[in-house]
């Protein structure tokens, strides 16, 4: 990480990771800090995915944003930019494509498939305003960027995600992407087909959940955001 890119805010830190397991390498989301132009600048981390060796250098294998650098050389450690907060990160355990859901302004959360050298288009794509009301971007399509696979027109928060794998005792989830909310204290349940959602169904728990997991026991595990946080296991019987 680079000193020159530490900023002061205290907000949109990101902060996700994801284990390739085909070659071990990182991927770690890096948050716009709540400066918006950060996310369209490669020469700076903030609003991006990074991409690290298992050693911790910049993957050889990432793409050059040399054109979107600002000033001075694009970082080598990113993968993707134009993000703002992704909080919830994972690889697909059959297709290995990179999926996220990043927080939007006012509503507006996405999920996006992460490819190499894509430019997700935060600030100037945007699924809401922002906080004051004040409309945001251009929409959801902007010539050289890449456009969310699904936006969310109420407020999700999303914190953690992964898909239900085979085996799983949610037999009848098999393949869905599982999201944790803060705002909507629970899950959101996703299913995906030919790149567009065809089912969309929120779990309320009672409790901001902060990451989610499939467990090897076959159920699935939540971490919750709280003062006194709990390790919750979700059953099929509840």
């Amino acid at each position: 990480m680079k000193q020159d890119d530490q900023d002061s805010s205290g907000l949109h830190f990101g902060g996700r990771m994801a284990f390739d397991p085909e070659d071990q390498s990182l991927f770690l989301s890096i948050g716009e800090r709540r400066n918006l132009e950060r996310a369209q600048d490669a020469a700076d981390q903030a609003g991006s995915v990074l991409r690290l060796t298992d050693a911790g250098d910049a993957h050889p294998d990432n793409p050059s944003f040399a054109d979107e650098a600002e000033e001075g050389e694009a970082d080598p450690y990113i993968f993707s930019m134009g993000h703002r907060n992704i909080q919830a990160l994972t690889i697909h355990p059959e297709t290995n494509e990179i999926w996220a859901v990043d927080h939007g302004p006012e509503g507006g959360d996405t999920i996006q498939l992460i490819a190499a050298g894509n430019n997700h288009g935060w600030p100037f794509l945007a699924g809401g305003p922002d906080y004051s009301g004040a409309p945001l971007g251009v929409g959801l399509s902007m010539e050289g960027m890449t456009s969310p696979v699904h936006v969310f027109e109420d407020t999700v928060a999303p914190s953690g995600v992964t898909f239900v794998s085979d085996g799983s005792n949610f037999e009848n989830w098999a393949g869905d992407m599982i999201i944790g909310g803060l705002v909507t204290e629970g899950l959101v349940r996703v299913r995906l087909e030919d790149g567009e959602v065809v089912t969309q169904e929120e779990i309320e728990l009672g409790y901001r959940v902060r990451d989610v997991h499939n467990g090897l026991d076959g159920n699935i595990w939540l971490v919750t955001d709280e003062e006194n946080g709990t390790i919750l296991r979700l059953t099929p019987e509840g």
